[in-house]
């Protein structure tokens, strides 16, 4: 009972989080927590956000050559937080029992990760 509102918790900073900055990083947080619960229409729509903002950055990081670094101060790798998207987007694809779309996005996730190997 206590974790349930403590998640709930988070999820309303989430959203307060990205009424004042849309990042890719809360989107993807929150769907994270979204998935867990079995929320997966809001989940996909969060993660959709989080893969066109992080496209859009590493975008903007490209061009200008600079560098993104997280709240801890760790550079950004694109790939990976590719990844994670990929991986939580075919979570939401398995649950739904569209298996040709999950293998389509575990193996752009497997192949994120085997670029940065």
């Amino acid at each position: 009972m206590r974790a349930e509102r403590y998640e709930e918790l988070a999820r309303e900073s989430l959203r307060q989080s990205l009424a004042i900055e849309n990042t890719f990083e809360a989107h993807l947080f929150l769907a994270e927590l979204l998935v867990g619960n079995d929320e997966f229409d809001e989940a996909k729509d969060h993660l959709l956000q989080a893969k066109e903002l992080l496209a859009n950055l590493e975008e903007s990081t490209i061009r200008h050559g600079t560098t993104v670094v997280d709240q801890h101060g760790d550079e950004v790798l694109f790939s990976e937080e590719k990844g994670n998207i990929e991986f939580h987007l075919g979570e939401i694809a398995w649950e739904r029992d569209e298996y040709q779309e999950t293998l389509s996005h575990y193996q752009r996730c497997c192949r994120t990760y085997a670029r940065r190997s």
